[in-house]
């Protein structure tokens, strides 16, 4: 089972970027787009917070159909 996330206005990566091809911000952190797709399997539904290491998001597990949540660590050498 995959998830597309169509309806999410999605960052479009740019080859020359820095961060992640555009995907992540400055500071290393994921710009996260609600109703996007993580890995074709997560759909993203909320913004839960931030912590020491990254960002946590609140998602919906296509394959297994079930409300999980998310670590993304931040994309940064030292982690």
């Amino acid at each position: 089972m995959y998830f597309l996330g169509l309806e999410a206005s999605k960052v479009h990566g740019m080859p020359k970027e820095k961060s992640n091809f555009g995907y992540d911000n400055e500071k290393g952190d994921y710009k996260t787009v609600m109703n996007d797709h993580i890995a074709f399997w997560y759909e993203v539904l909320e913004f839960l917070g931030k912590g020491s290491f990254g960002q946590c998001l609140k998602c919906f597990d296509h394959k297994n159909s079930e409300h999980v949540a998310l670590k993304i660590i931040w994309n940064q050498e030292k982690f």
